[in-house]
């Protein structure tokens, strides 16, 4: 997760993969220029949650290998 502020560009950007015992997938999102919140586990996580469920769903993982490892909010405090 990580937050690039140059003054000329804003990206945040969240990395993945699953499951963790015996990985299948890596799925990497960047967000240019996320308006509002700018931390990858808020602004890009939930589309890598989504891209990873649905990419195993189409592989045939059974989920109930998959751990439950996002959370609705994840929130960093300073």
């Amino acid at each position: 997760v990580s937050i690039i502020t140059t003054g000329l560009f804003d990206v945040s950007s969240f990395i993945g993969f699953s499951p963790v015992e015996d990985p299948k997938i890596v799925v990497f999102v960047g967000i240019d220029e996320p308006k509002g919140a700018h931390y990858g586990g808020t602004v890009a996580a939930p589309a890598v949650k989504e891209i990873v469920e649905r990419s195993l769903n189409y592989l045939g993982v059974p989920s109930e290998r998959l751990p439950a490892v996002f959370s609705a909010e994840a929130e960093i405090e300073k």
